[in-house]
């Protein structure tokens, strides 16, 4: 399409520079690098006692057991819950307050995605770094680098679709998932429950969603914004 070609043109790359307000509430940049310390411990204790029980994890799904429950029964079991967790608390995000209560967003790329790029017709995604290295093939020669670039996902490869195909402003290149983060993916909230910062809601895939209501008086409300 031509729009898109003009996204992705050598001359103008639409790109999405990272954003991360944590900086704003000292006490919950205290509990962030707590958490993530925490996770790559492998503290699921400590993590674990600051799930809020009602946490929502899908449009219609809440609590912390029916959600520890739902992991269990994927391939990648709880573990695969961590990791995911790790990736979104590493990665920005943005401060809202929804009913009088203020709520950090996170990742930053799923909050604050362009409204004019729908990631229901087409997978997008975003290069995480100011120098993101691309390749000429799976396991290829480093070729280059991306600056926060928005591309087009064509392809996946790997048995656990580690290595993507890209369509970039660089040409047709590939890329590690793990370099590149998707509007469609998990996001989380977290919120003051009783004083304490805690995880209120970590739900996914989905696009672009705003939550409007606070899980913890019990409402759960979507926006979405410019579809």
């Amino acid at each position: 399409m031509i729009w898109l070609a003009i996204c992705i043109s050598a001359l103008n790359p639409l790109r999405l520079e990272p954003r991360d307000d944590a900086y704003l509430d000292q006490q919950f940049m205290t509990f962030r690098d707590s958490l993530i310390a925490a996770i790559k411990k492998g503290n699921v204790e400590w993590v674990n006692a600051r799930i809020d029980s009602n946490i929502v994890w899908s449009y219609h799904g809440r609590g912390k057991n029916a959600m520890f429950k739902l992991w269990r029964e994927k391939p990648e079991g709880l573990d695969g819950f961590y990791k995911e967790l790790l990736k979104v608390v590493t990665r920005g995000g943005r401060w809202e307050t929804f009913d009088r209560k203020k709520v950090f967003l996170a990742p930053y790329y799923v909050f604050l995605w362009p409204d004019s790029l729908d990631c229901y017709e087409t997978d997008f995604q975003v290069a995480l770094e100011m120098q993101t290295p691309i390749y000429n093939g799976i396991n290829g020669r480093r070729i280059g680098y991306l600056s926060y670039e928005i591309v087009e996902v064509l392809d996946t490869r790997g048995s656990r679709g580690e290595w993507l195909r890209l369509s970039t402003s660089k040409g047709i290149v590939w890329g590690r998932d793990e370099d590149f983060g998707s509007p469609m993916g998990y996001r989380a909230n977290f919120e003051k429950v009783k004083g304490s910062y805690m995880l209120t809601l970590f739900s996914g895939p989905g696009c672009s969603p705003e939550v409007l209501a606070s899980n913890v008086a019990g409402a759960f409300g979507m926006r979405f914004v410019g579809w």
